[in-house]
């Protein structure tokens, strides 16, 4: 597997943060983790995960797929998150 690189994880981000409407996720450096907050705003609403970027990328790859399923997000929505791992 590559590694995973903070550009792939900031795009995968934008991408995530672009279905949910209103709302955004942001990548985080905290302690040698990867953490990933939703934000309302500029206020962090929650801590969704803190783990390695593999992980945090896995996240952002599930939650695309999750917003694809309910039905907030496109197809194309869905691919650009997936894709965005092989893109950088």
């Amino acid at each position: 597997m590559n590694r995973i690189t903070q550009l792939q994880l900031d795009t995968k981000a934008a991408h995530v943060s672009g279905m949910l409407r209103g709302l955004r996720v942001e990548v985080q450096r905290r302690n040698g983790s990867t953490a990933l907050d939703l934000y309302e705003g500029t206020s962090c609403v929650q801590l969704l995960t803190v783990g390695t970027a593999r992980q945090v990328a896995d996240f952002l790859d599930a939650m695309a797929e999750t917003l694809y399923i309910v039905g907030r997000a496109s197809w194309d929505e869905r691919q650009a998150v997936r894709s965005s791992r092989e893109a950088v």
